[in-house]
């Protein structure tokens, strides 16, 4: 009877933050949080952190959140992403990671996030994509890279991508084909 009660109890980051009736959408904007809040709740479906003052994520930062189908980091001041950061979310569908100060996303960098639809990068400091940098993302439909410093990106980088349908880069990139081997056409808006 106590793990049912424990497992419906609106959240300790409602405390904090705005939160609907029941916890299952949490909003943490304008706080000026410099890490991510703890106690979130397994029933959390999305997750707001932007326009706060994070720097670093923490490994297991997001464990424990089956449910979660939206999270956004956008306009904070994350500089690095480091492998692992994420756990396995496997309901995560739109990762919002706009307006920080990211330098590198490395091989690895997100772990399996099979029904991860939508990612947007714009707006940071990117200089380069490795090969591998999206890989196990086989529902990954729209990369937004716009605004960004990438001087290189390595052949296959996005390959492995069959849903991929649409992808914003910086203007003046050349991407060379061998970059987007995937089965599918691909709409680019640079």
């Amino acid at each position: 009877m106590r793990f049912l009660l424990e497992s419906h109890a609106v959240p300790d980051v409602c405390s904090i933050c705005t939160c609907t009736p029941g916890g299952q959408e949490v909003d943490c904007r304008f706080l000026n949080l410099t890490s991510v809040p703890q106690n979130i709740g397994q029933n959390v479906s999305a997750l707001v952190l932007s326009n706060n003052a994070i720097v670093k994520i923490e490994n297991g930062s997001f464990a424990n959140l089956p449910r979660l189908w939206r999270l956004d980091l956008s306009n904070n001041a994350i500089v690095k992403i480091e492998n692992g950061w994420l756990p396995n979310l496997p309901n995560l569908e739109e990762l919002y990671l706009s307006n920080n100060a990211i330098e590198k996303i490395e091989n690895g960098w997100l772990p399996n996030l099979p029904n991860l639809r939508e990612l947007d990068l714009s707006n940071n400091a990117i200089e380069k994509i490795e090969n591998g940098s999206f890989a196990n993302l086989p529902n990954l439909e729209y990369i937004d890279l716009s605004h960004n410093a990438i001087g290189k990106i390595e052949n296959g980088s996005f390959a492995n991508l069959p849903n991929l349908r649409g992808f914003r880069m910086p203007q003046k990139l050349k991407v060379q084909i061998v970059a987007f081997i995937v089965s599918t056409a691909v709409h680019a808006f640079l």
